[in-house]
């Protein structure tokens, strides 16, 4: 379950893998920041359940694609960065590394000549 808590996003989640918890953050993170990956190298295969709340930045994030913005409360405060989220709520923490990457090169292009 996914939505927003005044001004954070609140993510919940039961029985699920580091694989989905990565596949939520490279969502998130790669539309933050181009060119970001997130890559699960814990090797963990186990599920857990997990409560994430953090602040969503008003150009990237959940709201900015679903429509579901959140807004300022004065009873709910701001939670951290989810950087810092992952480190406080799940004892997790991302580490920049270098890995290896796919491109699509395209060498030329031409107009489509007449059927």
């Amino acid at each position: 379950m996914e939505g927003p808590n005044g001004p954070n996003w609140v993510t919940l989640a039961g029985e699920e893998t580091f694989g989905r918890l990565t596949q939520m953050l490279r969502d998130y993170l790669g539309r933050a920041v181009r060119g970001i990956g997130v890559t699960d190298k814990t090797g963990i295969t186990d599920k857990f359940n997990w409560d994430l709340e953090y602040a969503v930045d008003a150009n990237a994030g959940p709201g900015s694609t679903s429509g579901i913005i959140p807004v300022a409360d004065a009873n709910v405060p701001r939670a951290p960065t989810i950087f810092d989220a992952l480190e406080q709520q799940l004892g997790l923490r991302l580490e920049p590394t270098q890995v290896p990457r796919e491109y699509l090169v395209i060498d030329s292009i031409e107009r489509p000549g007449p059927n």
